[in-house]
């Protein structure tokens, strides 16, 4: 076949109205968020797309990255911008429910341009595959973990180079996927295989960097997922005048003008809640070895004066929290020293 050609997008969530004309990236210097519909929002680190590159580049597998979600691209940059990347096989990462309207838009303008080339959708919305596959032209969902199913995928797209060339034994030895079978019957094969903490490691920025250079004309525009520490929100300020956060307003000032990044230690939860939307089983702490080294990237490379622990289980696992204020608390050391605060 010809050389496969793999782009790794994510898909916005929302209302479609109004939202994907805003290039949310492309903000004055200094401005703390993004306009995303009728509020500002921090941008998010599309970790799910740099997750699933990491793991297709060891295992000898390369891609683009098209951060649709920030980025918010009009129809005929989309357009423009599949156009040229020429994909064989595109991966949409739909981290919620309501990324339904955008994936099914995105989705449209794909299958107009090339009708014959791979489109796997992973994220929460995949918990819906059953609706995915019966109302877009999505060929796959992967359900779970993405990395190693969509590795796995990329390996039988080698020999099977265009969607109408199945081979629906070969996919039902792939764990963690969801496609309409011969009879356009839902087929779900079962929970994903997982990486392990130690595996999963930290993922390489430079691949952001690239894609909105490639996508978003500029890779100055990385600078968005770096926001600065410009003003207080009125809600803040409502709690510095009470109990709640009494240190706030201190770091504030101790912060202003720094650049804010995001880091993961962590990943899935230790409770088994029924009604909870992730599709993610057990919790798995990542190596902090790697996380030093993470946090020692972020700072020396990126200028990076206050770090955001983002995950919804941070210390449940007792030894590995404690490693992690060891490693912190040493580094926002060197980091207060560098930055002079």
């Amino acid at each position: 076949m010809a050389e496969m050609k793999v782009m790794l997008c994510t898909v916005p969530f929302g209302s479609i109205t109004g939202t994907l004309q805003t290039n949310n990236l492309a903000l004055p210097p200094g401005a703390l968020g993004l306009p995303w519909g009728s509020y500002w929002q921090v941008p998010i680190e599309p970790l799910g797309v740099l997750r699933v590159s990491t793991w297709m580049e060891k295992n000898g597998y390369e891609s683009d990255i098209y951060d649709i979600n920030n980025l918010r691209p009009s129809d005929e940059e989309l357009f423009k911008n599949f156009k040229q990347a020429k994909p064989t096989v595109v991966g949409l990462s739909a981290v919620l429910s309501h990324s339904y309207p955008f994936a099914k838009h995105i989705i449209k303008i794909l299958r107009e341009l090339y009708p014959d080339i791979w489109i796997v959708l992973g994220g929460h919305l995949s918990g819906s595959a059953n609706v995915v596959l019966e109302k877009t032209e999505t060929d796959i969902c992967v359900i779970g973990d993405g990395e190693i199913p969509f590795v796995k995928l990329l390996d039988y797209f080698k020999s099977h180079p265009t969607r109408h060339d199945l081979d629906y034994d070969e996919l039902r030895q792939i764990k963690g996927i969801a496609f309409l079978d011969e009879n356009n019957e839902l087929k779900v094969t079962g929970n994903a295989e997982q990486l392990s903490g130690s595996e999963m490691g930290y993922h390489d920025l430079d691949k952001l960097k690239t894609g909105l250079k490639k996508y978003g004309g500029s890779d100055e525009l990385f600078s968005g997922y770096f926001p600065q520490v410009k003003k207080i929100t009125h809600v803040e300020k409502k709690l510095l005048k009470g109990q709640l956060y009494p240190q706030l307003h201190e770091c504030y000032e101790n912060t202003k003008d720094k650049r804010v990044g995001m880091i993961h230690t962590s990943k899935g939860c230790v409770a088994r809640c029924t009604f909870c939307q992730r599709q993610t089983k057990g919790y798995r702490v990542l190596e902090t070895s790697d996380l030093e080294t993470h946090v020692i990237e972020l700072k020396e490379k990126h200028s990076i004066g206050v770090l955001l622990v983002m995950e919804e289980n941070f210390a449940s696992d007792r030894k590995h929290a404690y490693e992690l204020a060891r490693i912190m608390k040493k580094q926002t050391l060197e980091l207060l020293k560098l930055l002079r605060i």
